[in-house]
């Protein structure tokens, strides 16, 4: 990965396989942790932050407010989610506020019936929900919460089978933000090229010291998530541009 410089540890512990998957781009948290750290992190938190662009996953999010986050642990309603058109839809409300039907299709490409129908179904599992309009005429749609997360949704065989569905189309729609990057970073300025791309490690860890590991990883992350809400562009500095990261971390399983 350009800029980034592969790193290893070895502790008493399991083989634990880390990497960042970034769409637009991917952040180096190497940079911000310092040398030898673990730095290339995913995390099977199921944390979705709406704002990728086309969405997510898993996302990943640290949102505080209760309405702006919401745990999911109706299998139906994770499987309502996974669609590629729906995350896209709210992907598209949580970068640019509320928005009709009519003006979602035409930003997705996609016909005015095949929005509407979707943004219903997003409804009827409580992802979104009708705005106020400019007049009686305008019916815009607004996101109920900015994150969601499936976290406990493994309890059950019906939730393990939903959020594994889900998880499986983001990690295909974040190597299709990763391919689309490769083509277009060529043209982009350095400090973007250099701090993008993927990464991997492997090293030892005990379970311990990987909730370390991401405890402090989210708490660098922290700071832009209170401070830049995604569906807030009032909160996005000069030059700010939209960056998505997938978290996949693997274990490796213990040898007989």
């Amino acid at each position: 990965m350009a800029g980034a410089r592969p790193l290893e540890g070895e502790v008493g512990g399991r083989a634990v396989e880390v990497g960042i998957r970034a769409g637009d781009a991917l952040v180096v948290l190497a940079q911000m942790l310092g040398p030898r750290t673990a730095s290339h992190w995913a995390y099977s938190k199921q944390w979705l932050d709406i704002g990728c662009r086309p969405m997510h996953i898993p996302s990943m999010s640290l949102e505080k407010d209760p309405r702006r986050m919401r745990l999911l642990a109706d299998p139906l309603a994770i499987r309502a989610m996974a669609h590629p058109v729906r995350l896209d839809l709210q992907s598209l409300l949580g970068r640019e506020g509320p928005m009709t039907a009519a003006d979602a299709a035409r930003r997705l490409g996609i016909s005015q019936a095949l929005a509407s129908h979707h943004l219903r179904q997003l409804a009827k599992y409580d992802f979104v929900e009708p705005a106020p309009g400019k007049d009686n005429r305008e019916r815009p749609w607004r996101l109920v919460s900015t994150s969601q997360s499936w976290r406990d949704a493994a309890s059950t065989p019906e939730g393990a089978a939903a959020a594994d569905v889900l998880e499986q189309l983001l990690a295909e729609r974040a190597l299709e933000r990763l391919s689309q990057w490769q083509q277009d970073r060529t043209t982009e300025d350095t400090v973007w090229r250099e701090n993008s791309g993927i990464g991997q490690s492997g090293f030892y860890l005990t379970s311990d010291e990987l909730a370390e590991l991401v405890t402090q990883i989210d708490a660098l992350l922290q700071r832009y998530v209170d401070e830049r809400p995604i569906d807030d562009k009032s909160t996005r500095p000069p030059g700010s541009r939209h960056v998505s990261i997938t978290q996949i971390v693997t274990i490796t399983p213990e040898e007989q």
